[in-house]
């Protein structure tokens, strides 16, 4: 194993991925809404629902990690991809390019929050929520700290 391929081994070992749950409620006349009942989880959250956590709010643990990417909107559930469609653009000078859009943007609906969730929204939808990522990873290796010796004379203090 060469020293790039150990330094990559290294710096996967090192990623962590941090995700917060964004969620809304159906109310008969607005729709989805951010406006939640006084029970309900608050709209950004950690996954299990008992911190809140806005993506402006997660900071880095140290200075030793480094995001590794921007927020994005998780777009797997149950190993299938959210309602995918592949739509193609013609640019000025002929070229074809086909990109991914995903017209749920992430969403995943239930009946109620603790309840099981699903791809598609039903008449029995009231709310729904989609997972926002992010990665950050370590970087420190290799870096050294001054420390205070073991032996200090606590006398010259």
């Amino acid at each position: 194993m060469c020293s790039s391929d150990l330094f990559e081994l290294k710096s996967k070992l090192f990623e962590v991925l941090v995700r917060i749950l964004c969620v809304q409620r159906w109310f008969p006349v607005d729709g989805f809404s951010h406006r939640l009942l006084p029970t309900d989880r608050p709209h950004f959250s950690s996954e299990d629902g008992t911190t809140e956590s806005t993506k402006n709010s997660i900071a880095l643990p140290s200075e030793c990690w480094e995001w590794e990417s921007d927020w994005q909107i998780e777009t797997l559930f149950e190993g299938q991809v959210l309602d995918p469609e592949v739509c193609s653009l013609t640019n000025q000078n002929g070229q074809n390019f086909e990109y991914v859009m995903y017209f749920n943007q992430g969403w995943t609906y239930a009946v109620d929050f603790p309840a099981r969730y699903h791809s598609e929204k039903s008449w029995k939808s009231c709310v729904r929520r989609r997972k926002w990522f992010r990665t950050r990873r370590f970087i420190a290796f290799n870096k050294w700290h001054r420390i205070s010796p073991i032996h200090e004379d606590f006398t010259q203090v």
